[in-house]
């Protein structure tokens, strides 16, 4: 290890992936518990004082790691359960309209059961028929779903960047769980239908005296109820999560990264070897305002800065280690990227030379439980072997991502690792002076990539997770809404025929079409309001848990859940006002003739 500028007894340092390959029949909880008893021994010799090993199952790591020094971003198994449980709520809809409909066209079936009961068929039987019938449609329904999967998935992989040789098909867990989906919901849509339908009295529904019983109907509405207050849940949920991501877009992030170009140093000739010739170079341009140079730049993540445990001020008490991430600054990091000072000064080349100075931000000094800025000036901190001052505090700005809270930061105004000069530009014509900067570039680095990026970029890619949540989210949600509304447009079409006796009666009465459109949607809309009533306070208790994985998030305000409550019943009386006009303004001699 001594070649790779390690010592064989060195246990710090938080940045190397460690993997281990446990002997066969030990389990991860068993390693846990040697691993502690290692933390001990260490901690004991006082060969660690702020450090711990952890352990972690490599299965977790996609999903369920969050570390500093990850590889990659990782996934969120939040959003990916997030996501499932909604395409749970779609197929449990689906059901939910095919029990709706088969039920409510019971009458219709009652005949042909009395029929087959006469004949000799048992009610096993029955149950088997209306079981297949409904794992018929359920198999072909899970065909047509592949298809559509297959012509959806180029766009899906695009938007989720899914790598191209990934197929979903050679997973046997695919097709495991795409068959345990197509049982379930044969079971879910199935079952009772087929128990409605097989208990028919043979005689009755002979003699056509059959009619349907409260319990039937009572369950149609509950069923109702039940789609149209998840309906609201999700278009409430898409209100949330759009509202959440405008806002985290929009949100100050204590700097100005707009127009400011990155460009990493080059390997063979140091950006630390030619500072000045290259910041001459780049101000003689008109386009470019100013140039910094610096260890790392906001927006990147941490695992691109340095970081450091166990800083405290000298003589205060210590109580709890945090993990204190380092910058390398140049006296023109602050003015180029526009962040503020709230105390002290900024230039750190002033002064006594007999300590050195350091900038800290504010977060930094809520750690060490300073109630105000001004309070940290002066104070001494011991780190990486030496005595540190603090001369400056600086406002708070996002590193990384708003969605996590401010992290602390102290910088350094000296040479070590500037990996990066940033470039901040005012032209209208950008790619223009891209072009003179990297001739300049050529120039003075000859032979060596120009690599760059943008700042503002940068922070747009940390969002680029929660953007594709938004729009698979989206058009979940809008499938959900399209599926409830047609379930409950085949529910009004049918519920309407069944009275159009009653219709022409009115009709002949005197009712206008308002009066028998009011009539005919009235008890629609009831158990829509009923359903909205439901949905409210669950979409609150849902959408207030999940603005808590955000540390800057946005208030939940009462139009976020009422509008997407009324526009769900506007959307549901739009579905079923089709066959309600039709109905009204229907000729009631027809109806009757039709009886």
């Amino acid at each position: 290890t001594q070649n790779f500028g390690y010592e064989d007894d060195d246990w710090n340092g938080n940045k190397d992936y460690t993997y281990v390959q446990l002997a066969e029949g030990v389990t991860h909880e068993q390693f846990v518990q040697k691993l502690e008893a290692v933390n001990d021994r260490l901690l004991a010799e006082e060969r660690m004082e702020n450090d711990r090993f952890l352990s972690q199952p490599i299965s977790d790591i996609h999903l369920y790691s969050h570390k500093t020094y990850e590889p990659e971003p990782n996934g969120d198994a939040r959003t990916v359960n997030f996501l499932a449980i909604i395409g749970l709520i779609i197929i449990v809809i689906a059901c939910v309209n095919y029990v709706n409909m088969t039920t409510a066209k019971a009458l219709e079936r009652a005949r042909e059961v009395g029929i087959r009961k006469v004949i000799g068929s048992y009610k096993s039987q029955l149950w088997g028929q209306f079981m297949i019938e409904a794992a018929v449609l359920n198999i072909l329904a899970g065909i047509v779903a592949l298809g559509m999967v297959l012509l959806a998935l180029p766009w899906f992989k695009s938007l989720t960047s899914i790598p191209e040789g990934m197929l979903f098909w050679n997973s046997p867990f695919f097709w495991a769980l795409f068959f345990g989906l197509i049982l379930m919901s044969v079971i879910l849509s199935g079952i009772y239908p087929a128990l409605v339908l097989s208990s028919f009295k043979p005689i009755a529904t002979l003699k056509g005296r059959f009619t349907h019983g409260d319990h039937g109907q009572l369950l149609r509405k509950l069923l109702v109820i039940f789609q149209f207050s998840m309906a609201v849940i999700l278009i409430a949920g898409s209100f949330t999560v759009s509202t959440q991501v405008r806002h985290m877009l929009k949100k100050d992030l204590g700097l100005s990264p707009e127009q400011t170009l990155a460009v990493r140093s080059p390997f063979t000739d140091s950006l630390l070897n030619r500072e000045d010739v290259f910041r001459n170079a780049m101000m003689a341009y008109p386009e470019v305002k100013d140039v910094t140079f610096a260890s790392s730049m906001p927006g990147q993540p941490t695992k691109e800065l340095s970081s450091s445990s166990g800083i405290f001020p000298l003589g205060s008490s210590k109580e709890e280690s945090y993990t204190f991430y380092m910058y390398s600054i140049d006296p023109y990091f602050i003015s180029t990227l526009g962040i503020e000072m709230v105390e002290g000064s900024e230039n750190l080349r002033e002064g006594e030379e007999e300590n050195r100075y350091v900038l800290v931000n504010e977060e930094a000094t809520r750690l060490w439980g300073y109630k105000t800025p001004e309070e940290a000036i002066g104070t001494q901190l011991e780190f990486w072997g030496d005595t540190h001052t603090i001369k400056g505090v600086m406002k708070n700005f996002h590193q990384i991502s708003v969605k996590e809270p401010h992290i602390p930061m102290i910088f350094q105004q000296e040479r070590w690792g500037w990996d990066l000069a940033a470039i901040k530009i005012e032209s209208d014509d950008m790619l223009t002076t891209m072009n003179k900067i990297q001739e300049e570039w050529d120039k003075k680095f000859l032979g060596t990539p120009f690599q760059y990026f943008f700042l503002d970029d940068q922070y747009d890619q940390l969002y680029a997770a929660d953007k594709t949540f938004l729009t698979v989210f989206n058009v979940l949600t809008g499938l959900a809404i399209f599926i409830a509304c047609l379930g409950l447009f085949g529910l009004a079409s049918f519920i309407i025929i069944q009275r159009t006796k009653e219709v022409g009666i009115r009709k002949v009465l005197g009712a206008t079409a308002s009066q028998i459109l009011i009539l005919l949607s009235s008890d629609f809309m009831k158990l829509l309001l009923i359903a909205a009533v439901i949905a409210l306070p669950a979409a609150y208790y849902i959408l207030t848990n999940w603005l808590e994985g955000y540390a800057y998030r946005i208030e939940l305000d009462w139009w976020l859940l009422v509008i997407p409550a009324v526009l769900m019943v506007f959307v549901a009386w739009l579905s079923i006002s089709f066959q309600t006009v039709k109905a009204a303004n229907s000729d009631p001699v027809e109806a009757l003739r039709y009886e």
